[in-house]
């Protein structure tokens, strides 16, 4: 770890869980390559690590209701929930990280690999695999889309109270915005009208447009929307 990008309070979310995938990596036959089974066995492997007195998961809430300052901590969780850091060398390339630094940004709350994406990310594969029920699977990728399209204007209500937090105006709004394309390619696929080509191609250009990194993270739900849209232009 290069300590110019961890305090205290993260540094256990970046070395853990990831040493344990390492380990699992380096100390299993080359054969195991689940992916999903890694993290489905990763969870319960975080609780025992909590148990043991690692920080990885109380810190981050400490950090999110720091950030809050008392408001309510659930629109700005929702949209941590869903971000992770940029690379480190891409962080490198900002020139604004030094040891002197107090790590009091979103950046510094946000996970690696946030688990609330990764199963978003899940139930979409599952969708257009037909591992799942269309429509079960539908509602519960509908339920978080919603939230996430509602979730800007709750939040921009924090943001307008907090200067930290202005940096990620653009960022809240990005995801809200993205949340509504995928909206829009779950109705066409639960009303079985298959968008076109221009439609495709709109859609996935204004998601390309809005998807940038904002403040030193990226969103991680931008992939699975992708193939939403795509799943909605060939059902």
């Amino acid at each position: 770890m290069w300590s110019e990008y961890v305090n205290p309070a993260n540094i256990d979310s970046r070395i853990w869980p990831r040493a344990v995938a390492i380990a699992e990596r380096l100390w299993s036959p080359e054969s195991i390559r689940d992916v999903k089974d890694m993290y489905r066995r990763l969870d319960a492997v975080s609780l025992e690590l909590d148990g043991l007195g690692l920080d990885q998961m109380t810190n981050q809430q400490m950090m999110e209701r720091r950030l809050a300052k008392g408001c309510d901590v659930r629109p700005l969780a929702n949209l941590i929930d869903v971000v992770q850091p940029i690379e480190l060398y891409e962080q490198a390339r900002t020139g604004k990280y030094t040891s002197y630094l107090p790590m009091t940004r979103v950046v510094d709350a946000a996970a690696p690999g946030p688990e609330v994406a990764r199963k978003f990310s899940n139930m979409v594969d599952d969708l257009v695999s037909g591992k799942r029920p269309d429509n079960d699977t539908l509602s519960m990728i509908e339920r978080e889309l919603i939230l996430w399209k509602r979730n800007d204007a709750v939040l921009e209500d924090l943001i307008s109270r907090s200067p930290i937090l202005k940096e990620i105006r653009p960022l809240s709004s990005a995801l809200s915005s993205i949340a509504s394309v995928g909206l829009s390619a779950v109705n066409r696929i639960r009303q079985n009208k298959p968008g076109d080509s221009s439609w495709m191609y709109a859609s996935l250009a204004e998601v390309k447009n809005i998807a940038s990194p904002v403040a030193d993270v990226k969103l991680m739900v931008v992939s699975p929307i992708e193939k939403l849209v795509e799943y909605a232009s060939l059902k």
